[in-house]
């Protein structure tokens, strides 16, 4: 059995199995140690929030000790049993009235399906729809609310724009995929070929003027609709990790941009920004960058070397803003000071690289490294939120994470019925019940016909229970391929 520990709860023997941030954050790994000396309780304490541990590897009866501890606080040690618990777990402590974003959103979910009843489905859905609209309308009222605090927050910090602009959707899903595809395409060959290859050269001003141009079919593509951007770049058509990491950093960013209503001049700043954050990783050696062990203690100072590399490579380049060196300068810095180079805390970050923060550790999380396979996103997502008012300011995360959703368009989900489907629209509000497209039964048979379900509404034929999503599945799971559901 694996437990979540936070790390003020850990004690010697303890058999850590999972960290709760990338490698880059930390000098662990998740290939999993035993917890030995004072020293290493040190160190996780004072680079983790928490951290996972196996029962069964740790010392013999340690945890029978634990629990039989007198007036033991029930939440010291939490059961994970799936990503998502983890999460819903997190929001069934009592919501203070001010508390807004995604976790207001994921309360009414149970509170909603509780009553669903079908003995009338047509009146049942002309009131659902009018009271999905009103709390859409709340919601979006909300967001606004929020965005507004955190821009003026850290302009009056960091001398940031705090103008907001409002982006509403202007193209649907279907009609806006062709233009970002083609958008990712010249995106990827312009990196692939020659960009990420040729950063440290004296032509690295001239580059960046191509990528800036490339680049602004990606912002205008994010600004009309972000959804169809994030789709196309979750199906991975670059294979380098390299390259791979640039890409998902670029188009994050600039969709979280859009979110927090950031002027279009500096999401085009933002998506470079994005584009080149660890352009100073070209002067660690690739044995450490790809190095599938974990980190010694000298190779782990080398690469957090790599943000000082980077602002010496730009210093010089006129064309790049301020806003772009300051996500190379400030994306591994952490909101209560724990973070790297220069240890800045809370606001003192600013806005971009406090940004940058946030959607770096989501990319590293969810894709593949050399030391560990690829999180779900639902995992990633529940990592952010444990690090809530900690590594991350509590607002920005929940803002992030109406950008990406819990459960990505496009992820292959398992439902509580047993069948596997993949998404392939959110709703808005509730970002734990998507629409999913069926595509196996509950005994893994492919079914005949295809069928979509809105786990909103729909209930599952045989029960009548709420459907909902039980797990999220890894890539590729089934020989399912999304480009077959949206290309």
């Amino acid at each position: 059995m694996n437990v979540q520990i936070a790390v003020d709860k850990l004690t010697l023997g303890m058999y850590v199995t999972e960290l709760d941030r990338p490698w880059s954050d930390t000098n662990f790994m998740f290939q999993g140690f035993i917890i030995e000396s004072e020293s290493q309780l040190e160190a996780l304490k004072a680079q983790c929030s928490y951290v996972i541990v196996s029962e069964e590897k740790s010392t013999e009866g340690l945890f029978d000790l634990e629990k039989n501890k007198p007036n033991e606080k029930k939440n010291s040690i939490k059961r994970t049993t799936g990503a998502i618990q983890e999460i819903e777990e997190f929001d069934d402590a009592p919501i203070k009235e001010k508390k807004s974003g995604i976790f207001s959103s994921i309360k009414k979910i149970g509170k909603e399906l509780i009553g669903f009843k079908r003995k009338n489905p047509q009146s049942l859905a002309t009131s659902f729809t009018i009271q999905f609209e009103e709390e859409q309308k709340e919601a979006e009222d909300q967001r606004k609310a929020v965005v507004n605090i955190i821009r003026k927050s850290y302009s009056s910090k960091d001398g940031s724009t705090n103008v907001i602009n409002d982006y509403p959707i202007k193209t649907t899903l279907e009609e806006e995929l062709k233009s970002a595809q083609k958008a990712t395409e010249a995106l990827n060959k312009e990196i692939a070929d020659s960009f990420m290859l040729e950063m440290t050269s004296a032509d690295l001003g001239d580059r960046i003027d191509i990528a800036k141009d490339i680049l602004t079919d990606v912002v205008d593509s994010i600004i009309r609709n972000p959804n169809a951007m994030l789709l196309i770049n979750s199906m991975k058509s670059v294979d380098d990790m390299t390259y791979r990491h640039a890409m998902d950093m670029s188009i994050m960013m600039v969709s979280f941009g859009r979110q927090l209503g950031i002027p279009k001049k500096e999401l085009n700043d933002i998506a470079l920004g994005g584009l080149l954050h660890d352009i100073g990783k070209s002067k660690i050696h690739s044995s450490i960058i790809k190095k599938p062990q974990r980190l010694n203690a000298l190779e782990y100072v080398e690469a957090q070397k790599h943000v000082e590399y980077g602002m010496e490579i730009v210093k010089d380049i006129t064309s790049l803003s301020d806003v772009a060196k300051s996500i190379i300068e400030r994306h591994h810095e952490r909101y209560d000071g724990k973070g790297y180079p220069q240890h800045l805390s809370g606001e003192n970050i600013g806005l971009y690289g406090s940004m940058a923060g946030i959607v770096e550790t989501y990319a590293s999380m969810t894709a593949s490294q050399p030391y560990a396979e690829a999180r779900s996103s639902s995992k990633a997502v529940s990592v952010l939120v444990a690090l809530r008012g900690k590594a991350f300011q509590s607002e920005m995360v929940d803002q992030f994470i109406q950008v990406v959703g819990v459960y990505p368009i496009g992820s292959i989900v398992k439902l509580n019925t047993g069948e596997v489907g993949i998404v392939i629209k959110q709703n808005k509000l509730w970002r734990l019940k998507p629409i999913v497209t069926l595509v196996y039964d509950h005994n893994g048979q492919k079914l005949a016909r295809q069928r979509t379900v809105d786990l909103v509404r729909d209930v599952d034929p045989d029960t009548d229970a709420p459907l909902a999503i039980a797990t999220e599945l890894p890539t590729g799971s089934y020989n399912i391929d999304p480009q077959h559901f949206f290309l």
